[in-house]
């Protein structure tokens, strides 16, 4: 009895090292299919999944060992292949996901610092008993964009009223000295915000300025009112 049973176990032993049988090979290519499955291969890898079902169909249905087991693993490397695609395909729309989140959390960040400051002008502004109604309206403008989550045009339109509330609240120079590099648009620019105003300068101070377009650094130019 003891012998047969040592038998027995050597049989159990020697069955286990042996080459896996075509049953245990078609097992392993279902689940490298319904793993490729679960990592998203039907929308990421549809061909690839596809090819590897047919293998396993293929394998299924042939009675013979050999060829059983050639299909069989080719239907699992088809399978593992499209669960690696899919996983990469996920990972890259992950990353991309993040990216963009990134990138909106920084530019609503942005229009929302915007918005800050150019309250802030228009309360110093208002202090001053200065006009800001127009740059008022705009900062309501902005705001609204920013609840549509339209960040570039709120940061743009914030902007805007910061340069009006500013123009409100500033006090025009009587003069300005020349300085090196300057130019009228320049100078109409630093002084009323516009470049395009150089002409007023230039009218204001026609006296001393013989061509608009050359200045000299030291001269004295008055600025007038707008």
């Amino acid at each position: 009895m003891r012998i047969v049973y040592a038998l027995f176990l050597t049989w159990i032993l020697l069955a286990g090292c042996g080459p896996k049988r075509p049953l245990q090979e078609i097992v392993d290519a279902k689940i490298a299919i319904q793993k490729a499955k679960e990592a998203g291969a039907k929308e990421c890898a549809p061909k690839r999944l596809e090819s590897a079902q047919d293998y396993l169909t293929q394998a299924l249905g042939t009675k013979r060992k050999k060829e059983a087991r050639e299909l069989a693993r080719e239907a699992e490397v088809d399978a593992r292949i499209a669960e690696s695609m899919a996983k990469r395909i996920k990972e890259e729309e992950k990353r991309r996901a993040e990216e963009a989140l990134e990138a909106k959390r920084l530019a609503r960040q942005e229009a929302e610092r915007a918005i800050a400051k150019t309250k802030e002008v228009i309360n110093k502004a208002e202090k001053e008993n200065k006009e800001v109604g127009v740059a008022k309206d705009k900062l309501k403008k902005a705001r609204e964009a920013l609840g549509k989550e339209r960040f570039k045009e709120a940061k743009k339109i914030a902007r805007e009223a910061k340069g009006l509330a500013l123009k409100a609240g500033a006090k025009l120079p009587e003069y300005h000295k020349v300085k090196k590099g300057e130019t009228l648009k320049i100078i109409a620019k630093k002084i009323y915000g516009d470049p395009e105003k150089w002409i007023l300068i230039y009218g204001a101070n026609r006296d001393k300025i013989k061509n608009a377009n050359i200045i000299h650094p030291g001269q004295i130019l008055s600025i007038p009112k707008e």
